[in-house]
C-alpha cells in the first residue's frame, strides 16, 4: 500500500504547479485543501481544514496539497508524518504573510515556533524560493518513492530510510560535507559488509578513521567509547564531522553516544546491520554502554541525523540472532499494529527464508510504531513506557544470564508469557491472546517455558528495575492486538506472582 504524498506549503503557485506534476507521474488524483479553502483561512476554519485534511489521509495512493496552518497542532502532524510522506516546500516570505497578526505577542510567537515545526520535521523541506518546478518535482518525487519513516523531535527531527540495496547510494547523501567521517563498526560487519561503506567514503576523498570492535554485549563499555575517542583524536574529529554506526545494536550504541560526548556532541548517522537494531535501537536516539552492575547506565539522548536500514545485510545475520529480533517485532505488533501481528503469523516461512520484501514491510511498520511513540514523548516522559512490554521480567532474566545464556530477544520472549499470563491473573488479556502470541512465539524459534529459568530469583531482580517507584512497579499489559495499557502493580505481589510462573 502506498501512503499518501502530502505537500504543505504557503500558499505559493508553485505548489500547485508541482503537485498536479507529481499525481501525472504516479496517475494518482490531488486533493487540494488549499483550494477549499486552506490558503484564505477566513473562508473555511482551520479546524475544518483539519478534519478534512484527516479524512483524507485515511485514503492511499493521493497527493494531498495543505496549508501549513493545517499541521501545526502536533497531533495532527503526527498523524501525517505516520499515515503519509510530508513534503514541506519553504517560501519564508510567503510563510510569514500567513501568520496570524492578530492576538498578543505570545500567541504569535507560539505561531512561529509551531509553523517552524512543520518545517523541521517533514519527512523533506524543500527551497521553494531557490528551486525551479522541475527540480521541486524531482526532489517530491524522490521523497515519495523512498517512502521513509519521520521520527519528529524538532529541530533533531531524522527520517529512517527501510529497503534493498541502500547502503552504497546513500553513504555520500549522509556523510553530506563533513570533514572527517569515523565509522564504528565491529568485527564481523567489517569482514562481511566494510567495503560498502568504506568504499563510498573514500570515493568522495574524505579522511575515515574507523574503529573496530569484538562483537557482543561484552564490548559495549566506556572502554569501547574511550577507543572511539581515541580514533577521532587522531583523525582530526571536529563539529562538523560525522560519526557512522555500522553494525548492530551493541554498535550504534556505542557509536552514539560517541557521537554525544565527542565534542559535547557531534553528528552521527546509524546504519543497523541487525534486524533487532533495525526494528529497536534505530529509533529514539538512546545511546548508551554497560556497567558492570547494570545494563544501559550510562548513556544520552542523542538522535542520529539518519538511518539507513539495508535488507541486504540481514542475509548475513546469524539465525539466532536474527530470530531473536523477532520477539521486539511481535511486542511492536502488541503495542501499535495489529496488521504487523497478522504479517507474523501468516508470513513465519518467508521470513525465515529472509525474503526482502517481507522484512522490509516488518521493519518499516516496526519503525513506525516506535516512531509514533517516540514522536509523543521523546524523553520517556510516560507514553513511551508502553515499550517495555516484556521487558520488566525480560531483563531480569537477561541479567541472571549475565547476558550470555539468553539473547536479548530471547529474553524479550519469556517475558512476554510472563507478561501475557501475569494479565490473565489481572482480568486485562484473554486467554485466546495468550495462546496466540505464545503459539507464534514458539513458531519463529523463540523459548516459551519459563519453568527452565529461576523464577524466584528473577522476581528479585525485578525489584531493582528502573519502572519501580517505591514499593509499586509500572507494568506493560497486552489488552489486545494493538492495544496495552500501564498498571502499577505492588512490588510484592507482582515478585509473588513472577516466582509462582513456572
Amino acid at each position: 500500500m502506498q501512503r499518501p504524498l502530502v505537500i504543505v506549503s504557503p500558499p505559493i503557485p508553485v505548489a500547485g504547479v508541482v503537485a498536479q506534476r507529481v499525481a501525472r507521474r504516479g496517475a494518482v488524483e490531488v486533493v487540494d485543501l488549499m483550494r477549499r479553502g486552506g490558503s484564505r483561512p477566513g473562508a473555511e476554519g482551520p479546524g475544518a481544514i483539519r478534519e478534512r485534511f484527516l479524512c483524507e489521509l485515511r485514503g492511499e495512493g493521493r497527493v494531498i496539497l495543505a496549508p501549513t496552518l493545517v499541521l501545526r497542532r502536533r497531533e495532527t502532524r503526527l498523524a501525517a508524518l505516520d499515515r503519509g510522506v510530508v513534503v514541506a516546500l519553504d517560501f519564508p516570505v510567503a510563510s510569514l504573510a500567513t501568520l496570524e497578526t492578530r492576538g498578543s505577542e505570545a500567541e504569535l510567537e507560539d505561531a512561529r515556533a509551531a509553523e517552524s515545526l512543520v518545517y523541521e520535521e517533514a519527512h523533506a523541506c524543500l527551497d521553494a524560493e531557490r528551486l525551479d518546478e522541475d527540480a521541486l518535482t524531482a526532489a517530491v518525487v524522490e521523497t515519495w518513492g523512498r517512502d521513509g519513516v519521520a521520527v519528529a523531535a524538532g529541530g533533531r527531527s531524522y527520517v529512517v530510510e527501510v529497503g534493498t540495496g541502500l547502503l552504497e547510494p546513500r553513504i555520500p547523501e549522509v556523510v553530506g560535507r563533513a570533514p572527517v567521517v569515523c565509522v564504528v563498526t565491529d568485527s564481523t560487519v567489517e569482514g562481511l559488509h566494510g567495503h560498502r561503506v568504506l568504499g563510498p567514503i573514500g570515493a568522495l576523498g574524505r579522511p575515515a578513521a574507523t574503529y573496530v570492535m569484538e562483537p557482543g554485549e561484552r564490548s559495549k563499555t566506556l572502554d569501547s567509547v574511550v577507543g572511539v575517542w581515541g580514533r577521532a583524536a587522531e583523525a582530526g574529529l571536529d563539529r562538523g564531522s560525522v560519526v557512522l554506526g555500522f553494525g548492530g545494536g551493541v554498535v550504534t550504541d556505542t557509536a552514539g553516544f560517541a557521537a554525544a560526548t565527542w565534542m559535547r556532541g557531534v553528528r552521527w548517522v546509524a546504519l543497523p546491520t541487525t534486524l533487532l537494531a533495525m526494528v529497536d535501537a534505530s529509533v529514539g536516539g538512546k545511546t548508551g554502554v554497560d556497567l558492570r552492575e547494570a545494563k544501559n547506565a550510562v548513556g544520552a539522548f542523542w538522535q542520529p541525523s539518519a538511518v539507513v536500514c539495508d535488507m541486504d545485510t540481514l542475509r548475513t545475520e546469524p539465525a539466532r540472532g536474527f530470530s531473536s529480533a523477532l520477539a521486539e517485532v511481535i511486542k511492536t505488533a502488541l503495542i501499535g499494529d495489529p496488521d504487523l501481528l497478522d504479517l507474523v503469523e501468516g508470513s513465519v516461512g518467508r521470513i525465515a527464508c529472509r525474503e526482502p520484501e517481507v522484512l522490509a514491510e516488518i521493519v518499516h511498520r516496526s519503525v513506525r510504531v516506535k516512531a509514533r511513540i517516540v514522536g509523543l514523548d521523546e524523553r520517556e516522559g510516560g507514553l513511551r513506557a508502553v515499550l517495555n512490554l516484556g521487558h520488566t521480567i525480560g531483563h531480569a532474566l537477561e541479567t541472571l544470564g549475565q547476558y550470555e545464556a539468553l539473547t536479548h530477544g530471547e529474553a524479550v520472549s519469556l517475558g512476554l508469557v510472563a507478561a501475557l499470563r501475569i494479565g490473565e491473573s489481572r482480568g486485562a488479556t484473554s486467554s485466546d491472546l495468550s495462546a496466540r502470541v505464545i503459539a507464534l512465539l514458539g513458531r519463529v524459534g523463540l523459548p516459551t517455558d519459563l519453568s527452565r529459568w529461576d523464577l524466584e530469583a528473577a522476581a528479585r531482580l525485578v525489584g531493582h528495575d528502573k519502572k519501580r517507584a517505591g514499593d509499586r512497579i509500572r507494568f506493560v499489559l497486552a489488552r489486545a492486538p494493538g492495544e496495552v495499557g500501564v498498571e502499577e502493580i505492588p512490588l510484592a505481589e507482582l515478585q509473588g506472582f513472577v516466582g509462582r510462573l513456572g
